[in-house]
């Protein structure tokens, strides 16, 4: 449990739970001002995320955020990551976690959060990252998270190269055989009762 800290102005994220982590739950944080993700929870598993102050965090990393011109993206977008994931530095990041549905590991629930002017918002990513290292019969997959009840400002900085002030679900690459469409439509990621500030 990560309970009631301050976390900020680190050179990289703020708390960061990376590699088969299971049950772990983020509550009452305040994280403002990391050069990467707030919070990023990444190829793990069930999780609570809830009721944490995330402000201004994303601006200081630049791999992964680099953008370039694609031409043969069609259909997939104009635009594509030269290095790394265009939304690795959210203000709250899952990255290529979760579990299968009705699996005790499964559930993240990421609730009552109030995010504000990160480089992205509230962030669910999908690579492919293999099979897990303590449990080797389950894959990477961001599945069965549920985002709901978060208070989300985003704005567009002048002259920014840093990202897309984006909240959602985005796959980077290809995820294990071909389930690019899963992710967006069968593997229960649900956001839902968000509030969105824009300017």
């Amino acid at each position: 449990i990560f309970r009631g800290k301050h976390c900020h102005h680190n050179s990289g994220v703020g708390l960061w739970a990376d590699i088969d982590n299971v049950g772990l739950t983020f509550e009452n944080n305040t994280i403002e001002d990391n050069e990467s993700c707030g919070i990023r929870h990444e190829i793990s598993f069930g999780a609570v995320i809830w009721n944490n102050t995330v402000r201004r965090n994303g601006y200081g990393a630049t791999n992964g955020v680099w953008r370039t011109k694609d031409p043969s993206a069609a259909g997939q977008g104009d635009y594509f990551a030269r290095t790394g994931s265009p939304f690795m530095t959210s203000g709250i990041n899952i990255n290529c976690s979760g579990g299968v549905a009705g699996d005790s590991m499964a559930t993240i629930e990421v609730y009552d959060n109030t995010v504000e002017y990160n480089q992205n918002g509230i962030f669910l990513q999908q690579r492919n990252r293999g099979t897990s290292v303590e449990y080797p019969a389950r894959f990477y997959l961001t599945q069965n998270v549920k985002v709901h009840d978060n208070h989300v400002t985003v704005t567009a900085r002048t002259g920014d190269q840093w990202g897309d002030n984006v909240s959602g679900l985005g796959a980077y690459e290809e995820p294990p055989a071909g389930t690019r469409r899963d992710f967006f439509y069968n593997w229960g990621n649900v956001l839902q009762n968000n509030t969105y500030y824009v300017d």
